[in-house]
Formats: structure tokens, C-alpha cells, sequence
């Protein structure tokens, strides 16, 4: 199973390493990567016809899955098992990483193009400033929202529920789009120079 990467979705509860999943996700991701760069590269419009029908179809299927088992948001871990089964499925397969997966993509596509002088991008400073305040409050709003879900007085509601698991995840994903791409360009600011900095090089060489 393993070395078929499959092993996320057959039986992945009861691998020796079930840990592995992230191999095989990932191993499932690349496959797809140069079938829809090729594609960009080739059609762009194409290619980003079907990039964004992949997002569409991977949101369906996420709104599918944590409307139907009724998954509350949060950080509150549930201690039925069976419960913990259903909840590991959204972290093991597949489909729920497509959507940021595909954004990046698009995205390092972009950033090809800038950087082979084949697209600029020019922000004036009320751009920057309400790109930056977007940023911000996307995040700001994903991260402070878990204290209502984790609040012992929420009363469950599936599909406020689901609007968080699904958005949450492409908020954070947005905003570090933006940084990603002003901080190419140049206009990055103090950001651009934090991340710029030397002494953080050994940090991000670090990965589990």
C-alpha cells in the first residue's frame, strides 16, 4: 500500500507508520502539478479554466463532507473513536488539500511570469494599504473565531461550522499569497526585510 502511495486512503488507520499519509498526499498532488502547469504554460486560459474548476470542485466536496458528519469547528478534540475516524479523514486525504495546493501552483506560475519579465504588477500605496488590511483581518478573523466555537456555550451549527472549516484554511492560504507576491515585487515593507533576514535562513531549512 505504501509504496503504491494509496495508503491515505486504504486503511490508513492501521498502517505501521500512519503518519505516512503525507507521503502519499503528497506523491498524489505532484502527479497532478505538471499536468495543470504544462497546461498554463501552454493555455493559460485553459489552464486556469481548469485550476479553478479543481477549487470548485475540492470546496463541493469539502462543504459535502463537514455539513453531512456534522464536524464542529475549533480546537476542542472530540474522544469517541469513531468520531476521531471521521475527523482524520479531512486531515488524510487528498481532496481537502487540493484547494491550496492548486492556489499555489497558480501562484508559482505568477510568479514565473514576473520574475521571466513577462508580467508586472504595479500597486500604488492605497492598494498596498488595503491589501495589507484584507490580509490582516482575514487572519486576525480565522484565528480569533475559534474562541466562539470553543466556547462551552456555542450551540453546534453545522453549517456555520462548515463555512469555518472551509474558509479558514484558504483565508490563511490568501494572505500568505499576498505577502508571497508584494514581497516579490518589491514592495513588501518591513515584512519583506523580516523575512529577508539572514539569521532566519537556518530556521527555514528546518521541516519535520
Amino acid at each position: 500500500i505504501n509504496l503504491l502511495y494509496i495508503s491515505n486512503y486504504v486503511v490508513p488507520y492501521s498502517t505501521c507508520l500512519p503518519w505516512t499519509w503525507y507521503v502519499a498526499a503528497d506523491f498524489q498532488l505532484h502527479v497532478l502539478s505538471p499536468l495543470l502547469l504544462l497546461l498554463m504554460y501552454k493555455e493559460r486560459t485553459l489552464g486556469f479554466i481548469l485550476a479553478a474548476f479543481i477549487l470548485l470542485v475540492s470546496n463541493a466536496a469539502a462543504i459535502a463532507f463537514y455539513f453531512w458528519y456534522e464536524i464542529p469547528a475549533g480546537g476542542i478534540v472530540q474522544s469517541d473513536q469513531t468520531y476521531q475516524k471521521i475527523t482524520a479523514m479531512q486531515h488524510f486525504q487528498t481532496q481537502f488539500r487540493l484547494t491550496l495546493f492548486v492556489v499555489g501552483l497558480c501562484l508559482g506560475y505568477l510568479l514565473f511570469r514576473i520574475k521571466q519579465n513577462q508580467l508586472k504588477i504595479k500597486l500604488s500605496k492605497p492598494h498596498l494599504l488595503m491589501g495589507w488590511t484584507v490580509v490582516v483581518l482575514l487572519i486576525l478573523s480565522t484565528v480569533l473565531s475559534t474562541s466562539i466555537f470553543d466556547d462551552p456555550k456555542y450551540v453546534h451549527t453545522p453549517w456555520l461550522d462548515t463555512v469555518y472549516h472551509v474558509w479558514s484554511r484558504q483565508a490563511i492560504g490568501l494572505a500568505v499569497t499576498w505577502v508571497i507576491v508584494v514581497c516579490t515585487i518589491g514592495r513588501g515593507g518591513v515584512v519583506d526585510k523580516i523575512l529577508s533576514w539572514k539569521a532566519l535562513i537556518p530556521l527555514s531549512r528546518l521541516t519535520y
